[in-house]
């Protein structure tokens, strides 16, 4: 009688107990398309995730050609090849091997018969054919592809060759594209987005100008389209898209257990997932990466060496590392120059005047802004940009370039070459005014966040504001929505850049980023010299003699014109923690060369590094997994207490 009248207040605890210890969060995930994982409503979890940072770029677009590649994008797609720089030698992916026809006018590449789409189709000639076709219709690549492909041809299903015109036999700059980042993309997928969204036709296909092929926008993006042959598929983004993961494919993948085979870590479970976060400030980004929660880190930290000389074994700091270990120099000045840009267009300025950029060259105190700026990390970059500090530009270094034009401060020698030019008149105390507008005051633009570059720009105006008596303003803006727009669009004064071609890349590569076609990333100065690149074309298919010979030439034009005012090399911001992953490529093991999050040139590369890391077992502590189950308890605890009190006063009773 007594546990009948209870029985429905118990069961009614009970039936609310079971119901809050169902998740709430855990609606049916959105089916996958075959041989793709399922969209995630969460963030996956921090011990199966290698967290990068240091892109500034937002995940709210995955074209996979795009100048602004957003991290594990470069994981979706595959390129023919990669390449080794440690080890100097090809890495195959899509392609097995190339070879040059007897006159270079033709390159004839075989491709790996096991490939094929997440779909299930199979990767074949036709798509390599047709992905670069499609990639000559992009802005990036248009003019120089134009200029040295003939054609895209299919020998059969597995062999394509493409014709070379003349001029550009055994092209340096055709085997740096097949073995970087020239994507291959699914052409039963690609002939529909670009008749929907294709524009500024190129043969049969176009630049692609405002599809963004974004995976979580499902009304632009249907899930037909999501076709990729790469190991990771987008899963996760959250509401700010600010935060991006990827979820290996695993068997799904066509390459597990076919390529990339010589990775120290081929035969372990890859991680898996991957993803790229952006923090509000530098400061977050630091506290984040020193607590283990940041594992590849692509910025720069002051004094990295404190995180590790001031952690116990055990803590997350302990296992900071970078290419070099603990030991110095730490990070390789082998990345972009940190360089002052001048809008060569600005309207009635003197700033496309290569005498009034020599004087700003002249008014800049080098000494004391790497350590101010950067920890001591970098150099100062050569007046002729190639350098010998890079073994790829070591042979090509003119040392007689540097001895005659290299800068430091000399006021008298700055002001001395702005009086020299035609139509300049004042002085530092006065001002000076150019064809009778006055010079300045300018602006400076820097993005928010890259503290280096900050501090860099800062001092820089202070030099020259100080020393000229020209005014330029140090501004931060966001990359991502300012930054990059207003260089596009040719409307700044001045920018730190540093966002060309790497120090580490072939003379010719290096060298490219300053001349054509404007955008942000190539010749974002607009500076134009035909001598520069009529010199600049006949690099790719010169004898190595004449090759030095007009490497020479073209570092005497740099130096001459100063094109922008070139100040350090940059470092190559490459540091991880093995808090929770091992396996980074490193001196000490030197598998392949470090890749950053931000690097948009090294798909094969990338990848590689991904499948590599291997779990260090460790976990975050896990807090008790209530979904809500507090209220309920509290209820339950209530009707117990209730029930009690009556029982007794019953008793009494």
């Amino acid at each position: 009688m007594k546990f009948g009248k209870k029985f429905p207040i118990a069961m009614m605890f009970l039936l609310f107990l079971t119901a809050a210890m169902i998740p709430l969060t855990l609606a049916n995930p959105k089916p996958s398309t075959t041989g793709l994982p399922s969209i995630r409503g969460t963030e996956p979890p921090r011990h199966e995730t290698v967290w990068m940072v240091g892109a500034y770029v937002l995940p709210d677009e995955f074209l996979p050609w795009s100048t602004e590649v957003h991290p594990g994008t470069d994981c979706m797609y595959e390129s023919l090849f990669g390449w080794n720089d440690v080890k100097v030698e090809l890495i195959p992916c899509i392609g097995t091997s190339y070879s040059w026809s007897a006159t270079g006018d033709s390159i004839t590449i075989e491709l790996n018969t096991n490939a094929e789409w997440s779909d299930g189709e199979a990767l074949d000639a036709d798509d390599v054919v047709y992905s670069y076709e499609l990639a000559q219709a992009q802005g990036r690549y248009t003019a120089d592809f134009e200029a040295r492909f003939e054609s895209f041809n299919k020998v059969d299903a597995d062999t394509v060759r493409f014709d070379i015109k003349a001029g550009y036999n055994f092209s340096r700059q055709v085997e740096w594209w097949i073995t970087r980042n020239i994507p291959i993309v699914p052409k039963h997928v690609w002939t529909e987005i670009v008749a929907e969204h294709g524009t500024d036709v190129v043969g049969d296909v176009g630049e692609l100008v405002t599809f963004q092929n974004d995976w979580f926008d499902s009304d632009n993006v249907p899930d037909e389209w999501k076709v990729i042959s790469g190991p990771y598929a987008p899963v996760y983004r959250d509401a700010l898209e600010t935060t991006c993961a990827y979820q290996y494919r695993g068997e799904d993948w066509w390459g597990e257990g076919i390529i990339y085979q010589d990775i120290p870590n081929a035969d372990e479970e890859p991680p898996k997932y991957i993803g790229h976060t952006t923090f509000a400030t530098n400061t977050e980004q630091d506290f984040a990466f020193i607590q283990g929660d940041v594992d590849l880190y692509a910025g720069y930290y002051h004094h990295i060496w404190d995180i590790w000389e001031g952690a116990d074994e055990g803590d997350p700091g302990y296992y900071v590392s970078t290419w070099y270990g603990h030991e110095a120099p730490y990070i390789s000045a082998v990345s972009s120059l940190m360089n002052l840009a001048p809008n060569h267009l600005l309207a009635d300025s003197p700033l496309g005047v290569k005498e009034f950029r020599q004087a700003l060259a002249w008014a800049i105190n080098y000494v004391p802004i790497p350590m101010a700026a950067a920890s001591g990390y970098w150099t100062q970059a050569k007046p002729g940009f190639i350098d010998n500090n890079s073994a790829a530009h070591a042979p090509y270094y003119d040392a007689s370039v540097t001895t005659t034009y290299q800068k430091s401060e000399d006021v008298t020698k700055a002001v001395a070459l702005l009086e020299s030019i035609p139509g300049m008149t004042g002085s530092v105390a006065a001002g000076w005014t150019y064809n009778g507008v006055a010079v300045g005051p300018y602006e400076s633009i820097v993005p928010i966040g890259w503290s280096d570059a900050i501090i860099f720009q800062d001092m820089v105006c202070a030099d020259i504001t100080d020393n000229l008596g020209i005014t330029i303003t140090s501004k931060q803006v966001d990359f991502d929505l300012v930054w990059i727009g207003l260089i596009e669009n040719n409307d700044y004064d001045f920018a730190t850049y540093c966002t060309g071609s790497r120090i580490e890349n072939p003379a010719h590569v290096f060298l490219k980023s300053l001349r054509g076609r404007h955008s942000t990333w190539v010749n974002a100065t607009n500076w134009d010299n035909s001598t520069f690149d009529d010199l600049w074309q006949t690099l790719e298919s010169a004898s190595e003699t004449l090759y030095a010979t007009n490497v020479d030439i073209l570092q005497e034009i740099l130096a001459e014109e100063v094109p922008e005012i070139p100040c350090f090399v940059n470092g190559y911001w490459y540091a991880f923690s093995e808090y929770h992953w091992t396996g980074w490529a490193s001196e000490a093991n030197k598998f392949q060369q470090a890749c950053t999050s931000w690097a948009t040139d090294m798909f094969a590369v990338k990848t590689r590094l991904m499948l590599n890391l291997k779990t260090t077992g460790r976990k975050p502590s896990q807090p008790i997994p209530w979904f809500g189950l507090e209220f309920f308890v509290l209820i339950g605890i209530i009707s117990i207490t209730v029930l009690t009190g009556r029982r007794l006063k019953k008793k009494r009773e």
